[in-house]
């Protein structure tokens, strides 16, 4: 193994060249679907598991709280895997491909917007959200990494990281949720 420098400067090299490949084209289309819903006044849900169920919540906290200005409309984000007990009721006495697909299921319409985050883009929970999103007729985004996976086929404006790097996808899939933060949380403080 090499030194630890040698090791950290190789792993910011594929960071920032990775990042350099971000398809801004993408981004742009996922941020006025944002723009969109959040007119609307409609809701936008985000999902994801392991790393990128945390990366979810984080981008629900942030465009709930850092990204509001005081009198003006509020962002409305829900993270579904932020209530255990109904995944688990769900994935107990229904099936686990189904703990989105069903929270979905009470609240979704066609108003909302859906922002997936997922490395491989092949989670059976995750693919069966967009299934039903795409019945519902919402629209859908997605934070991906390899090479997208079957989700990226599934919905309106996927956004793909270069890498077989989950630490790498991770990190600039958090890095893509802080530009929609401050971005927003600078769009609505602008409004009049």
């Amino acid at each position: 193994m090499e030194s630890v420098e040698a090791e950290a400067k190789k792993y910011w090299s594929e960071l920032k060249s990775c990042a350099d490949k971000i398809d801004l084209a993408a981004l742009e289309k996922i941020v006025r679907l944002f723009q969109e819903t959040y007119a609307q006044g409609g809701n936008v849900y985000v999902m994801g598991n392991g790393g990128s169920a945390t990366t979810a919540s984080h981008l629900a906290c942030d465009l709930n709280k850092t990204a509001s200005s005081p009198g003006k409309k509020r962002f409305k984000v829900v993270a579904l895997n932020d209530n255990i007990p109904v995944m688990l009721a769900i994935g107990n006495d229904i099936h686990f491909e189904q703990i989105f697909a069903e929270q979905l299921r009470n609240f979704l319409t066609s108003q909302d917007a859906l922002l997936f985050l997922s490395g491989s883009g092949n989670s059976p929970n995750v693919l069966k959200a967009a299934e039903l999103a795409r019945a519902l007729g919402s629209k859908t985004a997605a934070f991906l990494g390899f090479r997208g996976g079957r989700l990226k086929a599934l919905v309106d404006y996927p956004l793909v990281i270069e890498s077989d790097h989950y630490g790498i996808i991770e990190d600039l899939h958090l890095s893509l949720c802080h530009f929609l933060t401050f971005y927003f949380k600078k769009a609505i403080a602008q409004q009049p």
